[in-house]
């Protein structure tokens, strides 16, 4: 009995039994910094260090500390002080790698040690640019008589030249064997290092030199480049190459900023998302959707913005800056509110930004940030800090909260219960459906009214909500109706969506792109997307993109994949039972899961999505 016992494996994650447990106990505990002891319970030495630990850890340790001071400085004698070039980068492997003048530098952050990788040719000229492929394992450099070199980090060996035609001001690794380069002259290259004839594709739209590329590492098929011609070019890889040639015409042509751009970055968890920023006379960090080229918001930084970095694990980005105020800032996104500033001297002018994200997968995570300053008497100086990001993860925990609150409002008499509520992105506004077919808004912090739509022949109860935005309101009504509506206007009503023939129980928006996913009573999920053109016979109506009716009983529970743009969770009611995955880009079933109970909600975690 003992044996079998000891050879059974089990796989199966831990799940609390709330009945078993003393929740009144654990909360008290939890939120008292000084735990009481269970009557007659004596703790044992090293339960009171393990409850002193947990106090430093979780409860005294709430607010973020951002050091003021670098973690350490490393001598940079020789890095060049020009502007454009891409002297430093830091690679997956947590190795900073640093160009100064003709010389390759390697700092390991892993066990604080700095070598010497590589000293040029002579006569070749300083390096121009610097860049670790995604895995490490090669570095590329590029020297200032146009020759671009492929080198070991393990041995420092060239394993592969090419002389480009014109100097090399910046680069970008597509994949680990294709590289995209920017020259002095305008022209943006891929190369494929594998083949005979290197050059495989051309970018053709910029009029001076390229100081700034970045593959959109989401999707891999989004190039955005930035030049000193005060444009920004975002270039679709799989759209159709001219007939000419194998050149690449642009998606769009950015020409909003009045100043060199110097930083841009693409955002980690939105396809569609991209972040620049403007040079001396500019100031100015703007966001575009890449779908249409919209400009979604701009921000004043004060000072020129010099490069431009987004954290992989939250919503924050970080920014460094050159005149008049030589700063590094922590943005909270979207609101762009600083979540804080470290000063330099005055003199200082920050040019490059280098980071390596260290993995927030089971242990707390951070950041080292490596920054170089331009000016001053002692601009030749490399400064790495770090910040750290403590965040509280769920693992294998199921835990309920009960509130127990005032009434926020009373419905009028008559209005019937209400059918549908649900809170805009910024939470600044509670939409409110009633039984008699009244949509609300409502003013959180007074529970008064501030919009009405009043019923009337052409609205019925609405079943479910799904805000596009913070102004733009999408609204599921039992008779199949799906509409968008913007309080902002007189005629609130600005686009339907046909495709249901009975109730909308479910809507979901897509974060990375305008995609809407919709589920009825009528068994049918269908997905529209909001860019696609409306009727010619209904200038506000749209077409579905797909129409989905593999699920054989209502489809109540929706969501998409928060950092894929293309996958969609659907679950089936009580005669189905099914979870079901979704190619949206094709319609196609990836997935089909039986849950053994009627799925009534789903909801993908926003960490931990490997």
């Amino acid at each position: 009995m003992a044996s079998s016992r000891s050879k059974r494996v089990e796989y199966d994650r831990f799940i609390l039994f709330r009945s078993a447990m003393d929740m009144d106990y654990a909360c008290f505990a939890l939120t008292t910094p000084s735990r009481p002891r269970r009557d007659g319970l004596i703790q044992s030495p090293s339960s009171v260090a393990y409850q002193k630990l947990l106090d430093e850890c979780i409860l005294k340790n709430r607010t973020r500390r951002i050091p003021k001071e670098p973690e350490r400085v490393l001598d940079a004698d020789g890095m060049l002080d020009e502007d454009g070039l891409n002297l430093l980068d830091w690679g997956s492997n947590n190795v900073l790698v640093i160009a100064l003048d003709d010389t390759v530098c390697l700092w390991d952050d892993a066990n604080k040690s700095a070598k010497v990788l590589l000293h040029a040719v002579e006569g070749s000229g300083p390096i121009t640019s610097i860049s670790w492929s995604p895995d490490s394992a090669v570095l590329a450099v590029a020297l200032g008589n146009s020759v671009l070199a492929l080198v070991d980090p393990a041995t420092g060996h060239v394993t592969d030249e090419h002389e480009n035609q014109t100097p090399v001001l910046s680069l970008a690794w597509r994949s680990n064997s294709i590289l995209t380069v920017g020259s002095s002259d305008g022209t943006v290259v891929d190369y494929d290092f594998r083949k005979d004839d290197t050059s495989i594709c051309f970018y053709n739209g910029h009029r001076r030199g390229v100081c700034s590329l970045k593959w959109s590492m989401l999707s891999g098929r989004y190039l955005a480049s930035r030049g000193h011609d005060k444009l920004v070019h975002i270039w679709d890889a799989c759209m159709p190459v001219s007939q000419r040639g194998h050149g690449h015409q642009w998606l769009h042509r950015i020409s909003s900023h009045t100043s060199i751009v110097k930083a841009l970055d693409w955002c980690p968890t939105r396809s569609n998302l991209l972040a620049s920023g403007g040079g001396r006379h500019d100031h100015c960090i703007k966001f575009w959707n890449t779908v249409n080229g919209s400009c979604l918001n701009s921000i004043d930084a004060g000072s020129e913005v010099c490069a431009l970095l987004w954290d992989k694990n939250k919503s924050e980005l970080v920014t460094s800056h050159g005149f008049p105020k030589n700063q590094l800032t922590l943005w909270n996104y979207p609101s762009m509110t600083r979540a804080a500033e470290l000063f330099g001297q005055s003199s200082w002018f920050i040019s490059w930004l280098g980071a390596h994200w260290e993995s927030c997968t089971e242990t707390f995570g951070g950041i080292k940030v490596a920054t170089h300053f331009h000016g001053g008497y002692d601009w030749k100086r490399l400064r790495a800090a770090q910040r750290s990001l403590v965040e509280l993860k769920w693992q294998h925990i199921f835990m309920e909260v009960w509130l127990q609150a005032p009434k926020f409002s009373d419905p009028i008499e008559g209005s019937g219960p209400i059918t549908s509520i649900s809170w805009s992105p910024d939470s600044t506004v509670l939409a409110v459906a009633f039984g008699n077919s009244v949509l609300a808004l409502v003013d959180p912090a007074t529970g008064q009214d501030v919009n009405v739509t009043e019923d009337d022949e052409n609205l019925t109860p609405v079943l479910s909500f799904a805000w596009r935005s913070n102004s733009i309101l999408t609204v599921g009504s039992s008779d199949g109706t799906v509409v968008d509506y913007d309080f902002r206007k007189d005629d609130t009503s600005i686009c339907f969506y046909n495709g249901h023939q009975r109730g909308v129980c479910s809507l979901k928006w897509s974060d990375n792109r305008p995609y809407l996913a919709s589920g009825g009573h009528d068994k049918l999920v269908h997905i529209w997307d909001a860019c696609m053109p409306v009727s010619h016979h209904h200038p506000r109506r749209h077409k579905w993109l797909h129409r989905i009716s593999s699920h054989t009983s209502i489809v109540k529970a929706l969501d998409w994949w928060p950092t894929r743009s293309n996958l969609l969770a659907s679950g089936g009611g009580r005669n189905d039972q099914c979870i079901k995955f979704w190619n949206t880009v094709n319609g196609s079933c990836l997935n089909s899961i039986d849950a053994g109970s009627e799925v009534c909600a789903l909801l993908w975690t926003r960490i931990n999505l490997n």
